[in-house]
């Protein structure tokens, strides 16, 4: 199992737990073992405070996407357990409704640092994204082979159409790069065909990969 899904695990069973503790406090008589039922709600919160460590621990050292799925995860399960807590009604027992109330400020505190951790990643991982968006170039490739007739084949695999030769590695370098010129130079004259001169002209070029590949 990946960390995400050991989080998600841990979730789902400190959820699980957490709910049939809520339903053992609703349906439970208080004559019978108030003792037992405190020291079951005095516990309760223990769990979904382990959650928190773990996903606090294990979303130090991964991405801001895997740490924001995490914190959203956390999140909603602590949501889930303070509504829960929320709903379960008065029972005029002084101690036992105080440790209710307790609980429900611990799920809140804990679905609100939840929510801060969720937010900050995000945020990350949004600056991440526009930062990885505005590296972006476009990458291409020059490849020389030599000829059985002596000189060199030059081309650029990613532009079908680019490609020539030369006598020497820089002479094939000079006529590659006059290639990728008229090659761009033709697109262009195509792709202008027509239009009416502006203060600002944007024209998209497409490349077809080349047919030649690498030996």
């Amino acid at each position: 199992m990946t960390v995400l899904e050991d989080i998600k695990e841990l979730g789902r069973k400190t959820a699980a737990s957490n709910r049939e503790l809520v339903r053992t406090v609703t349906l439970e008589k208080l004559e019978r073992a108030k003792v037992q039922l405190r020291d079951s709600l005095l516990d309760a919160s223990g769990p979904a405070i382990a959650l928190y460590k773990v996903t606090e621990l294990m979303t130090r050292e991964i991405s801001p996407e895997s740490a924001t799925g995490m914190w959203e995860m956390a999140r909603g399960r602590f949501r889930e357990m303070l509504k829960e807590w929320t709903n379960v009604p008065k029972f005029d027992d002084p101690t036992i409704d105080g440790i209710v109330e307790h609980l429900c400020k611990v799920y809140d505190d804990l679905a609100a640092k939840a929510d801060s951790e969720y937010r900050a990643n995000a945020k990350r991982l949004k600056e991440a994204l526009e930062e990885t968006r505005s590296g972006e170039r476009l990458k291409l490739t020059a490849v020389f082979e030599s000829c059985e007739e002596g000189g060199y084949h030059a081309f650029i695999p990613e532009i079908k159409g680019v490609h020539t030769q030369g006598e020497t590695i820089k002479e094939a370098t000079e006529n590659l790069v006059d290639a990728l010129g008229l090659f761009l130079l033709d697109e262009l004259e195509d792709k202008l065909a027509g239009v009416t001169p502006t203060d600002r002209i944007e024209v998209e070029l497409t490349f077809s990969q080349s047919e030649t590949t690498r030996a």
